[in-house]
This record gives structure tokens, sequence and C-alpha cells, in this order.
């Protein structure tokens, strides 16, 4: 792990060097999140849209099986949006 001292400029940006952008393909545009560890230390995140809907997904799948959803209803309902998605792909 490498650890790059950069400043803060007079709007509150911080330059990320270019050699980090490049290594995590930072583009403009792409969002970070930023954690506040406390005393002084703070985290700086990619956000990972695809790792997200992976989460959201298995947090969708307990919810549903809650709700009395059995395990191949479920799988039928996927089954069914990945269609929709794939259907609605080749119409773009």
């Amino acid at each position: 792990m490498k650890t790059v001292t950069v400043r803060i400029g007079e709007k509150g940006q911080i330059t990320v060097p270019v050699e980090v952008r490049q290594r995590e393909n930072l583009e403009k545009g792409t969002q970070v999140e930023i954690i506040d560890l406390g005393e002084g230390s703070l985290l700086i995140n990619k956000i990972d849209k695809k790792r997200e809907l992976l989460i959201a997904l298995r947090i969708l799948g307990q919810r549903l099986k809650e709700k009395g959803f059995d395990k191949n209803k479920i799988i039928k309902f996927c089954k069914e949006v990945r269609r929709d998605v794939y259907n609605a792909e080749m119409s773009h």
C-alpha cells in the first residue's frame, strides 16, 4: 500500500494523482464515497455499482423469502426479469 500526500484546494477539492487515477480507473464523473473513520482518518472508496447491485439482489431475495416467497418462485421471477432486461437491451 502506497501513501500519497495531496493538498485540499481553494474550493475543498482534492486532486487524485494521475498514477492512482490510472491504476484505479478513476475517470471524470466516477463516484467515490468518503468514510469518516474518526480521529482524523478518512477512507475514500470508489463506488462499485456492480457490487452494490449484487448486494441489493441478495437483500431482495432475503426479503422475498421473509414475505413467503419460496425458492422456485424467486428463481422464476428472476428469470422473467432477466428476460425483460435482455429484451430491453436488444431493442436499443
